[in-house]
């Protein structure tokens, strides 16, 4: 708990308070509205942390698993936390279509399997889940940081190594991540 205090201590203080004329907002899709200004932060806003979920859990199991750490920064930050946009496969259950069962139980950013032709893994609904995520960053912006617990790790490591986050995005701290074994879904990522 004192790295993250001292984390997101630095990070209130590199946050920018105005917004540069000559700023090009890459971060946004090819021919996708910009608005103006951008959302940057008032002196005294806390800082807020999206924070995605693993793999057969969802928002709600998260933010009830990381109680202690939003005690710990309640006076620091804004914890912001999100379902995943896909319900998670049960055994010998077919994976559900992108937004699918709201209500479901478990949630999932993608169903991994075995890709027989190329000799790998495939993350079926990863590259839905970026786009989806990518909105969410732009929907609930201004975000500061993303924490990601596992494979809401990798999706964070993948938002950043793409570089599909916004200029706000100061940290991505992952937890109880893997690396990602689709070649396609790592591809482009540095």
């Amino acid at each position: 708990l004192r790295a993250a205090r001292e984390a997101i201590a630095e990070l209130t203080d590199r946050i920018p308070t105005a917004v540069s004329a000559d700023l090009e907002p890459a971060w946004l899709p090819p021919g996708e509205a910009v608005r103006f200004p951008l959302p940057f932060r008032t002196p005294g806003q806390k800082p807020r942390l999206l924070c995605l979920h693993g793999y057969s859990q969802k928002a709600t199991m998260l933010f009830d698993k990381t109680k202690k750490l939003r005690r710990a920064l309640e006076a620091e930050a804004q914890l912001v936390f999100v379902d995943a946009p896909f319900a998670a496969a049960k055994k010998n259950q077919a994976a559900a279509r992108f937004g699918d069962m709201p209500s479901a139980a478990s949630r999932c950013f993608w169903e991994t399997s075995d890709n027989h032709i190329r000799g790998g893994w495939s993350y079926r609904g990863c590259e839905q889940s970026i786009l989806y995520l990518q909105q969410v960053l732009r929907d609930e912006a201004p975000i500061d940081g993303i924490i990601g617990f596992s494979q809401g790790a990798v999706l964070a490591h993948l938002l950043l190594a793409r570089k599909l986050v916004p200029p706000t995005v100061r940290c991505v701290i992952c937890i109880s991540g893997f690396v990602a074994r689709d070649a396609d879904t790592t591809a482009g990522a540095v």
